[in-house]
Parts: C-alpha cells; structure tokens; sequence
C-alpha cells in the first residue's frame, strides 16, 4: 500500500519513523525534486528555494514520531513546505514594515539627507 504518491511505501515510512536514516535518504531522493518544483513557484524569485527545502528536510526529521504511517505522507510533507513558504513571506512582510518605519522615522528626524542606510534599504524593497 502506498503512502502517497511520491512512490513512497508505508514500510519506508514506518522507518523513518523510528529513525532509519536509509529510509530518510530514501524519502529524500524521491520527494525532492517535487517539492523543489512547487518552492519554486511558491517562493519570490529572489528566495533561496535550497535553503528552504533544508528547512524542510530538518523540520520532517524533527517531526518524524508525529507522523502517522496510515495517514498521506505527501500531505504531511507539503504541510511542512508550505508552512515554512508562510513563514517566509510574514518574515519579509515584518522587514517591509520595519524598514517602512525606519525610513519615514529617518526622514523626520534628519529632512532632506536622502543617503541614510534607512533610504537605502527601503528603496531595495
């Protein structure tokens, strides 16, 4: 019986579970490149989509005694990756607001000098 449909059987999965790390390059080799795909779409085009799919994989081993072999690993895998894209976007919404602040904070405090690092960094946005 299959887990999902990367092709992933449950007795890998059960492995994994308790910490076999075959079972983990196993997942690994046949979910990457999926997963890679949907970052890619997910992500702003200046993210680094390897650093996130780290992030995946480290998440899935720290994760593993919740998964539940009977339940789709492939949902549980892609919860993961989108959790971590959210995480991504809210991390660059909170800098947007910060810098957003800075600037108009640097304006007020020092009118008309334009080359302050808070110009800089806003305009980058």
């Amino acid at each position: 019986m299959k887990s999902s449909d990367l092709d992933i059987e449950r007795e890998t999965v059960e492995h994994f579970i308790l910490g076999n790390e075959k079972a983990f390059e196993q997942i690994f080799n046949r979910s990457k490149g999926k997963l890679k795909g949907f970052l890619g779409k997910a992500l702003p085009k200046d993210e680094d989509e390897e650093s996130v799919l780290q992030e995946v994989y480290l998440k899935l081993w720290s994760t593993r005694k919740f998964i539940h072999p009977d339940k789709n690993f492939e949902a549980y895998l892609f919860a993961i990756a989108r959790n971590l894209v959210i995480d991504v976007m809210r991390k660059r919404l909170h800098r947007r607001k910060y810098l957003e602040e800075l600037y108009l904070l640097s304006k007020e405090r020092h009118p008309g000098n334009g080359d302050t690092f808070a110009a800089v960094e806003y305009s980058e946005l």
